[in-house]
């Protein structure tokens, strides 16, 4: 929506400055200390993400919100044979994404810009999608769900986590 409108230069430029220091001293150079367990449960999210999703060779699937590319690498190479689509609004992520792809070849991977809530595909054209933290940033929520539905064949499934915030609870110690 308007906001998402309104902020995305901004985000695109903290997305490039982080790409600037991934690229000059690597993951070391933008984490906190401590976070490198962090990396080891996300990483753990997106296998259960995968595990939930089920893909099966030869599918067309669907990651909405692709971010840098991780999960749209590690759904390609769990097929081995298929398609597999990212979807992102944010320039300065698909560049991430890309050079992730780059190092998977041999897989059917595409990059494509878009919104969530107008998505450059055409009817029924993936079997299963998967969503990730990326409704939580959305204005337009059941707008963003009917066009997802849109976009799988009938029939087809797709893998929704988002966090809410309103209930998050943290721990310190």
């Amino acid at each position: 929506g308007l906001l998402a409108r309104l902020i995305a230069p901004a985000i695109d430029r903290v997305l490039d400055e982080i790409d600037r220091r991934l690229r000059r001293g690597g993951l070391e150079a933008i984490l906190p200390n401590g976070a490198k367990r962090r990396l080891g449960e996300i990483a753990g999210q997106r296998r259960a993400v995968i595990d939930l999703l089920a893909p099966t060779p030869g599918e067309r699937l669907l990651d909405v919100g692709c971010g840098p590319g991780l999960l749209l690498v590690e759904l390609a190479e769990r097929m081995a044979q298929g398609q597999v689509a990212g979807l992102d609004a944010s320039a300065a992520m698909l560049g991430l994404a890309a050079a992730e792809v780059g190092n998977a070849s041999g897989h059917d991977i595409r990059l494509v810009r878009g919104d969530a809530v107008g998505m450059p595909f055409a009817d029924g054209e993936f079997d299963a999608a998967v969503v990730t933290q990326v409704y939580e940033w959305i204005e337009d929520v059941p707008g963003a769900l009917a066009e997802l539905r849109r976009v799988l064949r009938p029939g087809g499934r797709a893998v929704v986590l988002d966090t809410d915030w309103g209930t998050m609870a943290w721990h310190a110690g």
